[in-house]
């Protein structure tokens, strides 16, 4: 085997001799060229061994000064310059040696010979050394890689693109020309960029140097979405969230092809992608209910942390699907003892969201182990946990006696409040010892309000105030059940709008909310847990209530429109005229 990988080896190099060597040559004048051909190469390799092994800057500048080294070889060195640059704290003085500059220059007087893969090597690692001397140095390999540009591998290209930001750091109009030529060069051969490493790069990257490659960029890919694995299309979506590549048709896309392949699903690889699909604000609902289906049939073969996972990702896409939650309930139910009251209270959390009640046998093992651990748990994490049992209506008195005697005096804005909703709870038990502990005071600090509006509660106030008088209104109004109301008007006897100054003396209070996407369960006309929580807590409150939806409130599109629908609202809430 040996002597056939030499054969082979001198048969290669006697190919690339042949023209070295006249016709006419005798057999040992070819061989002793082939020999020295050999010795040459044998050296090239020894050196380019050496350049890369070197770990400290010492021993390389002792291999640059030893050696005279051609221009790829000085090029190797300088990219090992800037690896240990990069590594070793403190190595910029290397930068400034003599022997390095003669480097540099080695490479610029050599600049037509060299590869392109050293050419695009150098040209980057110079801009990454920040000294005034290089400077003129770059300027001398830009001209000689533009005028290579359009002859360049693909490869070669996307390195320059991926290295963008050390390019334009230099802060140069020719190298940042460059750059842009570079996409445009890109732009017009995406057809021959196929392979997923190189999508990836794009993916990453193209938004930042070019406005129109991510528009060629997605046709192209969508083009190629029958070759893609579901990994490949994970990996894209990983990529796309780290520069938000604009979505549009390319995440739909993709999207549509994942539930084609269920086949080569994953538990972890389902959980990246949808983590990748909150971060870019894409909800395809039936997409995300057909992942929570594999998802609940996987459940038995997941972690603990795999399955938190997965119920606090569809917590936050506000997407139930009870199957999937049942199967989460039976799983912490089998494993209780060993998930931690942290975790317990995020699950709880998930369950308030999506308004999945857990069975009696879950609440009643869940409560022994509140039971069994409470002196143990933080105040903070007593009060949550009990929030969250109380939203679903699971909260037993034995828990909530305890935990209305909580000190909340080093309790932030956020849990204060939370105390005071389970102080309203409490109020309504008619307990006697209950009675007693609930009579106190809550200290409820203001909670921080955005001062602006949102978008759609000052298009709703826009038309409000074409209904009622604007000083009427009041707007982000703190309860003092500890609820925020977009708006409140207070009426008199006779359904009239007064100022707000007299509100404790009107007879009733009207509570204007604004529900947003956020407000309903899988897109649909169910509130989540805590909305539904607060419109009964602000009802038994004595308030009357009318509610605006974000669906219904955009589908007007005329101020007219809008008008006449605040007027019939409030006529119908609360007979407001």
């Amino acid at each position: 085997m040996a002597s056939r990988i030499s054969s082979l080896r001198y048969s290669s190099i006697f190919y690339r001799c042949r023209f070295l060597v006249p016709q006419s040559s005798s057999c040992q004048h070819l061989r002793t060229c082939l020999l020295q051909k050999c010795r040459l190469l044998s050296t090239e390799n020894a050196l380019e061994i050496k350049i890369k092994s070197s770990d400290t800057p010492e021993t390389l500048l002792n291999v640059i000064q030893e050696n005279k080294l051609s221009g790829n070889q000085a090029s190797l060195s300088l990219t090992r310059v800037i690896q240990l640059q990069n590594a070793i704290p403190q190595v910029d003085t290397f930068t400034k040696d003599p022997i390095f500059e003669e480097l540099c220059n080695q490479i610029t007087k050599e600049k037509y010979k060299i590869s392109t893969e050293s050419l695009v090597l150098s040209l980057i690692n110079l801009c990454q050394v920040k000294t005034e001397s290089v400077i003129s140095l770059i300027l001398m390999l830009e001209p000689e890689c533009r005028r290579r540009l359009r002859l360049m591998q693909i490869r070669h290209l996307i390195f320059l693109i991926i290295n963008h930001s050390a390019l334009k750091a230099v802060n140069c109009d020719k190298i940042d020309a460059l750059v842009a030529e570079t996409a445009d060069v890109l732009e017009s051969r995406l057809k021959d960029v196929v392979e997923v490493k190189n999508l990836v790069q794009l993916l990453i990257h193209s938004p930042v140097v070019s406005t129109t490659l991510p528009n060629k960029l997605e046709r192209h890919m969508v083009s190629l979405m029958d070759y893609f694995s579901f990994s490949d299309l994970t990996k894209f979506c990983e990529a796309m969230v780290i520069n938000q590549f604009p979505t549009g048709v390319l995440l739909k896309t993709m999207s549509y092809k994942m539930t084609s392949i269920p086949e080569e699903w994953s538990v972890n690889q389902i959980y990246e992608i949808l983590k990748c699909f909150d971060a870019l604000g894409f909800k395809n609902r039936s997409v995300i209910m057909a992942f929570s289906n594999f998802l609940r049939s996987e459940i038995a073969n997941c972690t603990l942390a795999d399955v938190l996972n997965i119920a606090n990702m569809f917590s936050r896409y506000r997407m139930s699907n009870i199957e999937l939650l049942a199967e989460v309930e039976k799983f912490i139910g089998k494993q209780i003892a060993s998930v931690s009251f942290r975790d317990m209270r995020n699950i709880l959390q998930a369950f308030f969201v999506l308004r999945f009640v857990p069975s009696e046998e879950f609440v009643d093992t869940l409560t022994k182990e509140l039971l069994a651990g409470w002196l143990d748990l933080k105040p903070y994490l007593q009060l949550e946990l009990a929030w969250c049992m109380m939203g679903l209506n699971i909260l037993p008195k034995v828990l909530l006696e305890k935990v209305v005697q909580l000190n909340t005096d080093d309790f932030s804005p956020g849990l204060a409040t939370k105390f005071q909703h389970l102080l309203n709870y409490a109020k309504m038990e008619t307990s006697s010892n209950l009675q007693s502990l609930v009579a106190k005071n809550v200290n409820l600090r203001p909670i921080q309000q955005s001062v602006n509006l949102r978008p759609i509660q000052q298009s709703v106030m826009n038309t409000l105030i074409d209904v009622i008088n604007k000083q009427h209104i009041a707007t982000n109004v703190v309860t003092p059940s500890g609820h925020v109301i977009d708006f409140q008007i207070s009426l008199d006897d006779h359904k009239m709008s007064v100022d707000p100054t007299q509100s404790e003396q009107a007879p009733s209070r009207l509570a204007i909310l604004v529900h947003g996407p956020t407000s309903y369960l899988n897109a649909g006309e169910m509130f989540v847990g805590p909305v539904e929580m607060k419109r009964k807590q602000l009802t038994d409150s004595g308030y009357m209530l009318t509610e605006i939806g974000y669906r219904e409130w955009y589908a007007m599109k005329t101020e007219v429109e809008k008008k006449q629908f605040i007027k019939k609202k409030l006529e119908n809430d609360c007979d407001f005229y």
